[in-house]
């Protein structure tokens, strides 16, 4: 298994080298953040320990009474009827003020590098959203 998982991770890194990605910005939960113990699905995370790579997550918006479920589309199969469930019509006020995050996942030992990307992501969501507000 450890000659499996080394060699998925040199093709990772050899894709990501050749294609010159230095981070990879995406969700880190299928929804906002679980209220506790109801996270049961690590697919967002999981991949990228097992190849090693480090990664951060940040908020990007908060959960407000105002927000809408409405306008879902069909349930696709056991597992997505399992965690509708948990964000059921009272999602808006079960989840208030919930974070709504983003991860960044960078290479392999590039800690520094991807703290420093984090950061401008970071700061350029702070400065569009002052823009929006100012308009």
């Amino acid at each position: 298994m450890n000659l499996e998982r080394d060699l998925l991770r040199t093709l990772y890194a050899n894709q990501w080298r050749s294609s010159g990605i230095d981070a990879v910005l995406c969700p880190v939960n299928p929804s906002v953040a679980s209220a506790h113990g109801e996270s049961t699905y690590w697919g967002y995370t999981s991949a990228f320990n097992a190849l090693d790579l480090p990664g951060t997550v940040f908020p990007v918006a908060t959960v407000s009474v105002n927000d809408t479920w409405e306008n879902e589309p069909p349930i696709l199969g056991s597992k997505d009827k399992e965690y509708r469930e948990y964000y059921s019509r009272d999602g808006p006020t079960k989840y208030r003020d919930a974070p709504v995050s983003l991860q960044l996942v960078g290479r392999r030992l590039q800690e520094e590098t991807l703290l420093c990307i984090t950061e401008l992501v970071e700061r350029s969501l702070t400065e569009a959203k002052a823009r929006n507000i100012a308009d």
